[in-house]
């Protein structure tokens, strides 16, 4: 079996960018004008909740979970694994 030709890959390049380009500049917008997606945006707006860290890193909740699991993991080591 031959290996995909230059043009190939470029072709598969090319959807791929084509797909993404359409998602991020077509469908997330017209998304993010919908009544319900403006109702949640207006929600976290009001709420004051910075949409960039909502990332489990950012967030106290994850991190406390996160602590929790440690801990856990640390009493009883085979617990999650089934050891």
């Amino acid at each position: 079996m031959r290996p995909p030709s230059r043009i190939a890959r470029a072709g598969r390049l090319l959807a791929v960018v084509a797909t993404l380009s359409t998602v991020w500049l077509g469908l997330l917008p017209y998304w993010a004008r919908q009544p319900r997606m403006q109702a949640a945006l207006q929600t976290h707006t009001d709420r004051q909740i910075n949409a960039s860290a909502t990332y489990y890193t950012e967030n106290p909740a994850a991190l406390t979970a996160l602590h929790d699991l440690q801990q856990l993991q640390r009493e009883q080591p085979g617990l999650l694994w089934g050891w």
